[in-house]
């Protein structure tokens, strides 16, 4: 598929204005780009997923190569590694499976299956996360390090994290795996639900934990993008206009971010996620209606 320049001078703008977005609230923004590139462009979606791994890629690059990273902050990504990898590979395959079933009729409307797939788990992850998010946006007895252990912790064998008490290689792993397919599938970074993740559910400080999840969703799209890029889903003029409006966008949005309160912030951020939610639910909609 190619490009004329036009269409990439939208696409860096689109990519600003996300990166601006997400800047401002400490994302990766692929959770806003998939939908935009796919409604609003008309990119497909096996595409779109593929250049926004690469896009975060670069941007996570970035952000290592400016922090000062122990060894000993490794062992966690480590860990997940492999659980990432396999997770990956498995999200990528479903996404060539359900791209290969081409498109199918259902109550009267040819639509793409995977479309239809990718917008449907977008809808409901940023879903569960907006509500998510806006009940613990009123509550402020909550501390990080309070969190309750899910059941998946007590599975030995346990290592220690942070000095956070033993936790299970095995949960650890189980969720390199969900992450990585979502990666693979959706094109996402994991970055969205690996830092509360790690906070609440772990018990990572915070600056800890977001070292891990910066190693991480880098680990995480350097498999994704090689992935995808077998698979021929990266094109990297596309890529490099994300990039670019991405870059200076986050620049701007980090800046703005920085003046906003904890509660309010955190209101914002499950708005942002309803908001995107709706839209992939219009497209949806809009997409499985019959003729008229």
């Amino acid at each position: 598929m190619s490009f004329s320049i036009w269409d990439l001078a939208i696409v860096t703008t689109a990519a600003a204005a996300i990166g601006g977005v997400s800047g401002f609230f400490g994302v990766g923004g692929a959770f806003l780009l998939v939908p935009v590139l796919n409604i609003a462009l008309g990119i497909p979606v096996e595409l779109a997923v593929g250049v926004c791994a690469c896009q975060i890629l670069g941007l996570a690059t970035t952000s290592i190569l400016a922090r000062r990273i122990d060894v000993s902050q490794l062992k966690l990504p480590l860990i997940l590694s492999g659980g990432l990898f396999c997770g990956v590979l498995a999200g990528a395959r479903g996404l060539r499976w359900a791209n290969s079933l081409g498109q199918t009729t259902w109550w009267g409307r040819d639509f793409e299956v995977s479309a239809a797939l990718v917008l449907s788990l977008y809808c409901l992850l940023l879903t569960s996360l907006g509500f998510l998010c806006l009940k613990l946006s009123r509550r402020t007895d909550l501390s990080p390090r309070t969190g309750n252990r899910v059941f998946w912790l007590s599975i030995p064998p346990y290592t220690e994290i942070d000095k956070s008490g033993p936790v299970s290689i095995v949960g650890l792993t189980w969720l390199g795996l969900v992450i990585g397919g979502l990666s693979g599938l959706l094109g996402i970074s994991g970055g969205l639900i690996l830092l509360p993740t790690l906070t609440y559910l772990v018990g990572m400080r915070t600056h800890e934990a977001v070292v891990a999840s910066l190693v991480i969703v880098w680990i995480t799209t350097a498999q994704a993008t090689a992935v995808h890029a077998w698979n021929g889903n990266v094109d990297l003029a596309l890529a490099g206009a994300l990039l670019l409006g991405g870059t200076f966008g986050a620049r701007i949005g980090s800046e703005v971010g920085l003046r906003a309160r904890g509660a309010q912030f955190r209101r914002w951020f499950a708005y942002l996620l309803l908001l995107t939610a709706a839209l992939c639910a219009s497209r949806l909609v809009w997409m499985f209606r019959a003729d008229t």
